[in-house]
């Protein structure tokens, strides 16, 4: 090993990332500062250092992935976890397993928790395991300290009961929910990931399908699948509802949670978490608001349309172009929501299409719903990394929010791109 794409290779093989998610010159950029951090001057010596140590290989992963994460990020997703338990919790029933893979630096497992006791249910009702293969991450999760950055959503009433300020002016958790997460450092994609563990009634899987090539995403897939029990609730990140087979889940009925429910001996989308009453469907209903926050109107669940028989691909590719354009017509006459209707609409067809989810980030920041603008920009890179536009705008997001480091980066990544590195 003595190249850079051999140190790519090896973080495929053994973490199952995908060079594409990231981009080449994004690669290079992490293995020399790991190189300098380190004193290496070798990229073979590093090479053999990485295959050697796993944290190593960790911090390099550390330095490859940027994480985004903060308080109830898609609401909707809590909102379905919310409306299961407040519908069937029994009293007295044994305590409900949840698990946040990957956790990051711990808003998503925390959020989860905050949920849950907004649902009555008393910290010793519940458990949640919290996973990461980042220690960086990890450590700051079980510092329970928190900076303005993770708390994006429109409403913040949560914050007021769930955290107390500090003289630094951070926020930190009271102590009815400090305790309420373990965390544990692991490779998600390893094949034994989990094999130690009992199986959990609710798995938050996040973010992370997208970033690993074809074989990373099956191990993943089958390592879930696996840990969660039959007719527990899956949930997934926005760009990655197509990966789910529907084979073995159920979608969930709840547009905007992208959640799945694990099928059965039959197809049924039932939810026998642990104490839990068994149902054979959910009936369709307005969900229940337990958690305070207000929903952010994000694009409903994208699921392939088969085409038309006898229909070319140009035929095909005229058609995209024509509702594009009319997509484009209408939000720059000022009819935004009409455009944003048409755009959710178009993207329930011609899915993973990042023009038109870059267009409906346009879109929403027009609105001045940044928030939700900025997961589509994400989106945005996960399916083309190398959309300079979407860089530009998230830096901008991120200036605007008061992280000029973060802002920084993208800057930084944008300026390579351009120069072709």
């Amino acid at each position: 090993m003595n190249s850079f794409r051999d140190i790519a290779q090896l973080v495929k093989e053994r973490i199952g990332l995908d060079e594409q998610s990231f981009g080449a010159a994004a690669v290079d950029q992490a293995v020399r500062h790991r190189m300098e951090q380190r004193n290496f001057t070798s990229v073979g010596q590093y090479a053999q250092e990485v295959r050697s140590s796993e944290v190593e290989l960790a911090r390099l992963v550390d330095d490859l992935v940027v994480p985004e994460s903060w308080f109830f990020r898609d609401q909707k997703p809590f909102q379905l976890l919310a409306d299961e338990v407040a519908r069937k919790r029994v009293p007295g029933s044994s305590p409900l397993r949840l698990l946040s893979a990957p956790c990051s630096s711990g808003e998503e497992p925390y959020s989860i928790a905050m949920t849950l006791l907004e649902c009555g249910l008393p910290p010793a009702a519940f458990t949640i395991d919290a996973f990461d293969i980042s220690e960086r991450l990890l450590v700051a999760a079980r510092g329970k300290t928190y900076r303005a950055s993770s708390f994006r959503t429109p409403d913040l009433d949560f914050q007021k009961r769930f955290f107390e300020r500090t003289p630094r002016g951070e926020f930190r958790f009271v102590p009815a929910i400090e305790s309420s997460v373990r965390f544990h450092q692991a490779n998600l994609v390893a094949p034994d990931f989990g094999s130690d563990l009992a199986p959990y009634d609710v798995i938050f899987c996040r973010n992370l399908f997208i970033y690993l090539d074809p074989s990373g995403r099956q191990q993943l897939l089958e390592n879930m699948d696996r840990l969660l029990v039959p007719g527990g609730l899956l949930v997934v990140g926005h760009a990655e509802a197509g990966s789910i087979p529907l084979t073995r889940f159920e979608p969930a009925r709840l547009p905007g949670s992208f959640g799945f429910f694990k099928r059965a001996s039959r197809p049924a989308a039932c939810f026998p978490m642990a104490g839990l009453k068994t149902e054979n469907h959910l009936p369709e209903r307005e969900p229940v608001r337990v958690v305070s926050n207000k929903s952010i109107a994000l694009p409903g669940k994208i699921e392939p349309v088969p085409e038309r028989i006898g229909e070319s691909q140009g035929e095909r590719r005229s058609k995209a172009e024509v509702s594009l354009a009319a997509i484009q017509t209408l939000a720059d006459a000022g009819k935004l929501s009409e455009a944003a209707g048409l755009c959710a609409e178009y993207l329930r067809v011609h899915q993973a299409c990042p023009k038109a989810l870059y267009l409906l980030a346009l879109i929403r920041m027009a609105e001045g719903a940044r928030p939700e603008a900025e997961e589509i920009l994400n989106r945005v890179l996960y399916l083309e990394p190398t959309h300079p536009e979407a860089i530009l705008h998230l830096a901008h997001l991120a200036e605007a929010r008061g992280e000029p480091a973060l802002a920084q980066r993208w800057r930084q990544r944008l300026a390579r791109l351009q120069k072709g590195g």
